[in-house]
C-alpha cells in the first residue's frame, strides 16, 4: 500500500520495480489511490494466507495529508493479516517486521564519518550506504501466534519483555508450592480440628457418665447411712403424728401442744425431703452446667449427706470455715461428690486407729492470689510413698477393694472447672488434699 503524494508514487515505482507482479513464488499486490478509509477498508479484507506492507501515505486519494506514521498506525490498526514495514519509526502501532535502516543506526553512521573527516581520512565514498537490519516487534509475534522459529537470525527484536510467568517461573511455582502446602495443612489442621472435636465431645459424654457411675458408686456405700438417715425423720413423723391423734382427743384439747406437734412433723418432714433431694440431685446424669455458687455451703451440704455414714464410722468432722462466702464457678453436684469421695477417703485410711483419734478437718479459705482453697486433712498412715506420684491415675489404690478411679475422676471434674487438685507432700502425719478454684 501506498499513497497519492509524490515521495509516496516514487515508493511504489521502486517496489513495483524490485517485486513486479510476483516475487519469490508469491503474487504481488499493489494498492493505492484510495482514502484513508478505503485503504482501512482494504487491510479489513484481505484473506488470511497474504502479508501487508505498508510503505507511505503522506496524502490520500481525497488529499488529505498524513504523517505516515499516523497513517500506517490506522491502517496496521484495521488489518486482518500481519503488516510488514520499511520504516522503524512505524514499529509500536500494530507493525510486525521488516529489513530497515534505523535511526539510530543511522546516526552512529554518521558520527563514525564525521570522525574519519575530522581526522583527516577522506576515503569515504560519496555515497555510503545506510546500514539495515532485521527489525522485529515481539509482542505482534505472539498476537499473530507466529512461530518464532521463523524469525531471521540475528534479528533485533523489540519489546521483548518476558511474562511474569517466563520472568518469574520459579518463585511462582515456588509460591504456588507453599500456597497448596497452606492449604493441604489447613485442609488437615481442619479435620484434625474436627475430630479434635468430636473426640473431646466424647470425652466429654463419657466422662460425665463415670462420674454419674462413680456418684452411684458412693451413695451405694451410703445407702445404710441414708435410710437411717430417712428413718428417724419418718418416725418422729410417726410418733408425733400418734401424739397429735391422742391430744386431739382431749376435752378441751390442748391447742400449743398439738400446734407445736405439727411444727415438729413439718420440720421432720423437710429434713426428710432434704435428703432425697440431694440423693435425687447426685443420681441426676447428663451435661454439668455451672453456676456460681458458695463453697462453704457446697461443704455443709456434703457432711450433712454423709454424716448418718460418718457416725456409722465413729469419724467426727470438723469444718473450719471463713465467715465470707466462698464464690466459686462450677458444678454443685459435681463439687459435692469430690467433696464426698475425699471425705469418705479420709474415713477409710483412718478405719485402723482407734474411734477417738478418727477426726477429719476441712479448712476452707482464700489464698493471696484471690483463689478459693478448700483441704480435707485426716490422721491416717498417709499416702505410702511409692503412691504419691501415682495416685490421681486410674486403676491406682492403695484399697483392697477399690477400682482406683474416684480420684482420677475428681481431679478430672476439678480441672474442667479451672481448678486443680493435688495431696499437700509437705504433712508429716496423715494426708492433706488440696482443691484450688477460681473465685466466681
Amino acid at each position: 500500500m501506498s499513497g497519492s503524494a509524490d515521495f509516496d508514487r516514487s515508493w511504489d515505482a521502486t517496489a513495483r520495480r524490485v517485486l513486479g507482479e510476483r516475487y519469490a513464488g508469491l503474487d504481488v499486490e499493489y494498492v493505492s489511490g484510495l482514502s484513508l478509509a478505503g485503504f482501512r477498508s482494504k487491510a479489513a479484507e484481505l484473506p488470511s494466507d497474504s502479508v501487508l506492507v505498508i510503505l507511505t501515505v503522506f496524502q490520500d486519494a481525497e488529499g488529505t495529508k498524513f504523517v505516515p506514521r499516523e497513517a500506517a498506525t490506522r491502517i496496521a490498526a484495521a488489518s486482518s493479516v500481519p503488516v510488514y514495514s520499511v520504516y522503524s519509526s512505524y514499529f509500536g502501532s500494530h507493525v510486525v517486521a521488516g529489513y530497515v535502516g534505523t535511526f539510530q543506526s543511522i546516526g552512529a553512521q554518521m558520527a563514525a564519518l564525521s570522525l574519519d573527516i575530522i581526522k583527516g581520512d577522506l576515503s569515504a565514498p560519496p555515497k555510503t550506504p545506510a546500514r539495515e537490519v532485521a527489525l522485529v516487534d515481539w509482542r505482534e509475534v505472539r498476537r499473530w501466534r507466529i512461530d518464532d522459529l521463523l524469525i531471521p537470525d540475528g534479528a533485533e527484536i523489540l519489546n521483548d519483555e518476558p511474562t511474569a510467568w517466563e520472568r518469574y517461573r520459579l518463585a511462582i511455582i515456588a509460591a504456588l508450592l507453599v500456597i497448596v502446602a497452606q492449604m493441604l495443612t489447613i485442609a488437615a489442621l481442619t479435620y484434625q480440628n474436627r475430630r479434635s472435636r468430636k473426640l473431646e465431645a466424647t470425652l466429654v459424654s463419657e466422662r460425665l457418665e463415670l462420674a454419674h457411675l462413680s456418684r452411684r458408686s458412693q451413695l451405694g456405700e451410703l445407702s445404710g447411712a441414708l435410710a437411717h438417715e430417712l428413718t428417724q425423720p419418718l418416725t418422729s413423723i410417726l410418733a408425733n403424728a400418734e401424739a397429735g391423734q391422742r391430744l386431739a382427743t382431749d376435752e378441751p384439747p390442748e391447742i400449743d401442744e398439738i400446734r407445736a406437734i405439727f411444727d415438729d412433723i413439718v420440720a421432720d418432714d423437710k429434713r426428710a425431703a432434704a435428703v432425697i433431694a440431694q440423693l435425687r440431685s447426685m443420681m441426676l446424669k447428663g451435661e454439668a452446667s455451672r453456676e456460681v455458687l458458695d463453697l462453704n455451703e457446697a461443704v455443709h451440704s456434703t457432711v450433712a449427706l454423709a454424716r448418718a455414714e460418718l457416725l456409722a464410722r465413729r469419724t467426727e468432722v470438723e469444718v473450719i470455715e471463713q465467715i465470707a462466702p466462698l464464690s466459686v464457678t462450677g458444678n454443685l453436684v459435681q463439687l459435692q461428690q469430690v467433696i464426698l469421695n475425699l471425705l469418705l477417703n479420709a474415713a477409710d485410711a483412718m478405719a485402723a486407729i482407734p474411734p477417738k483419734r478418727r477426726r477429719v478437718e476441712i479448712t476452707l479459705g482464700k489464698r493471696e492470689n484471690g483463689d478459693c482453697e478448700l483441704t480435707v486433712a485426716d490422721r491416717g498412715p498417709g499416702i505410702p510413698p511409692e503412691l504419691r506420684t501415682e495416685v490421681f491415675k486410674p486403676f491406682v489404690s492403695s484399697k483392697k477393694t477399690g477400682l482406683g478411679l474416684g480420684l482420677a475422676i475428681c481431679r478430672t471434674i476439678i480441672e474442667s472447672q479451672g481448678g486443680t487438685l493435688f495431696f499437700d507432700d509437705g504433712v508429716t502425719r496423715g494426708a492433706r488434699a488440696v482443691v484450688i478454684l477460681p473465685s466466681a
